[in-house]
């Protein structure tokens, strides 16, 4: 397979940070990802915040301009990040969790029944692209296909722990069954 894989060590150390902290900003980030697990570009943090917020693994916040004194001028733009429903944090070792135990944590207010309901659109809308190309597809990319479907499915149900769209997910999960490689 060409291309970057999948899954990135960086995203998983943010998803760490941002698991302790509930949310945070890119720079704040990128300070406390150097002061737990060495040294990384500043541009490598920013890729993989984006990269995670279009795989869902992070989420968008909020966006607050902040007035200050910046070598750029006197205000700035802060997008706050949060765990996602696919974001899987690394297991940290003892060092890294003492580091990561000094840390602010802050309150994290995210609508995740919101969420829930786009990400539950999307799964199905992947859903229907499978059953309308099922006969196209060889056996092979049919089982993949499927088993990434179950696999996001799967995170959802255990993000969702409010258990509010259960009846919704457990639907589009009974949809998949009905075209089970």
């Amino acid at each position: 397979m060409r291309g970057r894989p999948a899954k990135s060590k960086v995203r998983r150390k943010i998803a760490a940070i941002l698991q302790h902290v509930n949310n945070s900003y890119g720079y704040e980030i990128y300070k406390n990802y150097k002061k737990i697990f060495g040294p990384v570009k500043m541009r490598t943090v920013y890729y993989n915040l984006r990269k995670g917020v279009m795989l869902n693994e992070f989420l968008i916040q909020d966006i607050k301009r902040e007035i200050g004194n910046y070598t750029w001028g006197n205000e700035t733009e802060r997008i706050y990040y949060a765990n996602g429903p696919y974001s899987e944090p690394i297991i940290l070792d003892e060092t890294q969790k003492i580091k990561l135990q000094k840390m602010e944590q802050k309150n994290q207010e995210i609508n995740k029944e919101e969420i829930t309901k786009t990400i539950i659109d999307e799964i199905k809308d992947e859903i229907n692209e499978y059953a309308k190309n099922f006969k196209i597809y060889t056996v092979n990319i049919r089982t993949k296909k499927y088993e990434l479907i179950t696999k996001k499915i799967k995170k959802l149900k255990n993000w969702d722990k409010q258990k509010t769209n259960r009846i919704e997910i457990e639907e589009i999960e009974k949809q998949l069954k009905n075209y089970e490689y």
